[in-house]
């Protein structure tokens, strides 16, 4: 159950359903400085480096990149927001699982 819920595959269909039926709010006037893109480059690039590269998940990351070009170029943003907490949630689910393991492992010794 818990794999279904924080599994790469199962995360990438809710966020691919999320981003096809999400409207971005209206464009509204404020004084609120607008972000600094170079400050948020160096995350981008460790987000492709780390979960496009080195994760065993990243076919996933890919996909959902892609689907997002090709059908919401608007909500690239989003797309990779949402795949850096499926990342992290798919963490949090393996560092479950081995503690899980290994308060099972004691309970049979």
């Amino acid at each position: 159950m818990i794999q279904k819920v924080y599994g790469p595959e199962y995360g990438v269909n809710r966020a691919k359903k999320w981003l096809a039926e999400f409207n971005h709010l209206p464009d509204v006037v404020t004084d609120i400085p607008p972000l600094n893109t170079w400050e948020y480059l160096p995350v981008f690039f460790r987000a492709i480096y780390h979960i496009g590269i080195k994760y065993s998940g990243r076919r996933h990351f890919w996909h959902l990149m892609y689907w997002t070009f090709k059908n919401h170029t608007r909500r690239l943003d989003w797309a990779l927001v949402d795949i850096i907490f499926i990342y992290q949630l798919h963490h949090l689910l393996l560092g479950y699982s081995r503690s899980l393991d290994s308060q099972i492992a004691k309970l049979q010794k």
